[in-house]
Parts: structure tokens; sequence; C-alpha cells
């Protein structure tokens, strides 16, 4: 590539996103455009346009970076990120996954730019991982709940129905209030009856997402157990953590949920855009867990010393948000349609997956 090549591509690439999605339509140009021609320069990258193209968001977190990680794995997909954090691009850099666009800095209700993206890349389905998770800072925060668990899912619908694009929206087990175990586990009909802020902003978003039709699906996932490429380790790494630092932990043994492996929900979640299969969906495994079980099973299957494991009931450290006593998922229906199952937790943790392995991008 000549120097003039060079520095042209320096400036484009250094622009923000919102500038680039707002401006080159009025050029009569696209992003994608721009980059083909930036890389048609170098000769070196070909784009595969006949690979299934796909929005993920949220890929700086848990759920988010693990999908783009499997989708790689798989193979066939073009990956476009969005993201509000800058953190996205480096990642997943497309310097090093010339079949990932990464695209950071973008507001939640920013509907001009996401439209404008959508429109360039017309994707099969967008796969919306992005969340304000905190149950903690949902409660401190919650008109910045509502924004991300909510209002950008009222975005992404609207967008995604201009456009006739599916949309897959993730949302929680906790829903459901979890006060009556013996309703446990939820199918997809059980009405929700959501507590906490985070879980009533992540109704409100399943509703958005829902009100589609054949066009939308919901996700329903449990508590998330997994490594990642991200900065997030979420409750598997705060475990790990913590026992290998040999620091006493409580955990609770009245406090239910299906936990089901990161790398497995990412594959189901590309199955359903991948199949668009439309309406609700509830993922987990077949095991209902507490987190004191959890606790146990990691520690013996990775010589942790069990005794750093403190065994309290919820009553004993009551705290600023509600926490539901048995939110376990019926998964049946997923199955049914995929034929898919979970790995069991204690699998996971035995066996092959003994040392946990990062996914590979």
């Amino acid at each position: 590539m000549n120097k003039a090549a060079n520095i042209a591509a320096l400036i484009f690439h250094s622009l923000p996103t919102a500038i680039l999605a707002k401006w080159l339509p009025r050029a009569g140009l696209t992003l994608l455009g721009m980059k083909d021609i930036y890389f048609n320069l170098d000769r070196r990258i070909v784009y595969p346009h006949s690979m299934e193209k796909i929005i993920v968001t949220g890929t700086t977190g848990l759920l988010g970076s693990t999908v783009v990680a499997k989708a790689l794995e798989k193979g066939g997909f073009e990956i476009h990120t969005l993201s509000t954090s800058p953190a996205s691009k480096n990642l997943f850099p497309h310097s090093r996954y010339p079949s990932v666009y990464n695209y950071p800095h973008i507001a939640f209700d920013d509907y001009g730019v996401i439209s404008s993206l959508v429109d360039t890349i017309r994707p099969k389905f967008i796969l919306h991982c992005a969340a304000l998770s905190s149950t903690l800072l949902c409660e401190q925060n919650p008109k910045l709940a509502w924004s991300a668990n909510a209002e950008f899912c009222a975005t992404l619908a609207r967008v995604a129905q201009n456009f006739g694009v599916h949309l897959i929206g993730v949302s929680t087990d906790l829903v459901f209030e979890g006060t009556e175990p013996r309703y446990a586990p939820f199918a997809e009909d059980a009405p929700p009856c959501p507590i906490s802020v985070y879980a009533q902003s992540k109704r409100v978003g399943e509703e958005h997402i829902l009100s589609l039709g054949e066009s939308g699906s919901v996700a329903r996932v449990s508590l998330l157990l997994g490594h990642t490429v991200s900065p997030s380790k979420g409750h598997l790494g705060w475990l790990e953590d913590s026992l290998s630092r040999r620091t006493e932990i409580k955990l609770f043994t009245d406090e239910t949920r299906t936990p089901i492996w990161t790398e497995d929900a990412a594959t189901f979640l590309l199955e359903i855009g991948s199949n668009s299969l439309s309406g609700l969906y509830h993922l987990g495994t077949e095991e209902r867990l507490s987190r004191a079980e959890l606790g146990d099973i990691l520690a013996v299957s990775l010589g942790y010393d069990r005794n750093l494991i403190q065994r309290v009931l919820r009553s004993e450290m009551p705290g600023p948000v509600y926490r539901a006593e048995d939110v376990s998922l019926n998964c049946n229906k997923f199955l049914k349609a995929t034929g898919l199952l979970a790995t069991s937790i204690r699998e996971v943790f035995s066996g092959e997956y003994r040392n946990l392995p990062v996914p590979k991008a």
C-alpha cells in the first residue's frame, strides 16, 4: 500500500463511527464501501460477501465477547459489533480478525446512527447482548438502567422493524419473583413478576422485542458461567479469584438457579439467529443449583479448599437488592426446537473442561 493510501486509511479509521455513519451516506458512500476501498488498495484481504452478516451488541461483556469468539470459531459469519465502549475494537481488532468490524461509541438512543449502520450492513439478524447487568448499579441509577435495558431494546426494535431484520434480545431468569419454589422451574408461559429495577427494565425490553412478532426473539438466560476474552469475569471469575487467594466467601444455600456455561449460551443464541427462531426461549441447564452447591462443585473439581466457603441464608445477609429464592428455568422448548442440550455444570468442571479454557477467537 502506498504512503497516501496509508494516510487515508489512518484518518478514516480514527474517525468516530457516529460521524462516519452520518456523513458518508451524504457523499454517496457507505461504511463498508469505504472499507472495501481501503482493503482493495492493500490487495491482501478479500471480503467474503457470501458470509452471513450479523450484528452483535455488548461485545465487551462476558456473553457478547463469547458470542463473537464462538462465531469466529464456527466460521461463516461476517460479524459487526456495536458498543458504547471504545474498548470493543481492542478485543477483536479488524486487522487480526478480517471478518469482524467494530463500531464503538454507539449511544443507546441514537436511532439515526444505528439505523444508518443497519441500512449499510443489512444483517440477517441482530443479537442484542448489551445490558446494564449489575443489579446493585441498577438500583443506584435507575435512569441508566431503563436507558440501557429497556430504551435500547426499543430503539433496536424500531430499526429492526424498519429494515425487516430479525432481532434477538438476551434477558434474564430474574424476571420471575422466585418466592414460590414450588412453581419452579419456570417455563416460557409462566407469568413474569420482576421485583428489582434490573428485572423490571429487562422485562420491558423483552416486550419491545417480542412486539416484532415473527421477527423478534427473546432468550432468557440463567446465571452465566465461563471465561472470556473480555475484562468481564462474571460469577465464575469471582469464585476462582477468591478461592485461589484463599479468601473466605459467603454463598447462599437458598438461592437457586439453572446456571449455563457461557459457550453453550453463545452457541444457542447463534442457533436462534441462524434458524430465525421467533418468540421466547429459556436457556439453562437441567441442574438446579444453589450458589453454595455451585461453589462446592468448583472447589472440589479444581482442588480448592471447600472450607473457605461459608454457607449462609439470604436472611443472614440482607442487602439493598431483592434476591429471588428460586428462578430456575425449564428449557424444554428450546431443546424441542433445536435438539440442543446444555452441558451440565458438573461436566463442565470435570474431564475435558477441567482447565476451563478461554474461548479461542
